[in-house]
């Protein structure tokens, strides 16, 4: 799965999302990425380096 959003909001629905085993990817700006998202991501995008 691709998250593009930094929203802290979505964790809930990524831990569950990863206890099915699936891969998760986040794209965002880190300065307004949710540390937790950056935590649990399999692989973080930061699109500021863009």
């Amino acid at each position: 799965m691709l998250l593009l959003s930094g929203d802290g909001d979505f964790v809930p629905a990524l831990k569950y999302i990863r206890r099915q085993g699936c891969r998760l990817e986040v794209a965002a700006y880190r300065p307004n990425t949710n540390s937790e998202l950056i935590r649990i991501a399999d692989r973080f995008v930061d699109l500021c380096a863009w």
